[in-house]
């Protein structure tokens, strides 16, 4: 997979879109993602999956739900500080990848937002 811009200004630019997303949409006291704020791996979820990059695809992909991840849809349907700090989850994510730029699962989801 070909990728034009690095891993770092693709969370840039998803951290921009997050934060500009549409007023339409409601903010919302109580959200599914507000676990990300401030996050950090669940030394359980390290252990049962193996690794910190692991744990945080599980949490990913628990809160927007296993079937639309691997469908490459990542519905986003509120707005707020706690969708923000998805970008938080992946920065972590990519500090313990060894090579955050090589690896597939994170490129493929980045790049839905290009």
């Amino acid at each position: 997979m070909a990728c034009t811009l690095s891993i770092i200004q693709h969370l840039e630019n998803l951290r921009f879109l997050l934060k500009n997303l549409p007023q339409s949409l409601p903010e919302p006291i109580d959200s599914p993602f507000q676990h990300f704020v401030n996050y950090s791996a669940d030394p359980e979820d390290v252990e049962f999956v193996g690794s910190i990059p692991g744990a945080v695809i599980r949490a990913l992909e628990l809160a927007f739900k296993c079937e639309t991840c691997s469908k490459g849809i990542l519905p986003i349907t509120k707005r707020g500080w706690a969708v923000c700090s998805l970008v938080d989850a992946l920065e972590l994510y990519c500090q313990a990848c060894n090579k955050p730029e090589s690896d597939g699962m994170l490129l493929k989801r980045l790049t839905q937002f290009d």
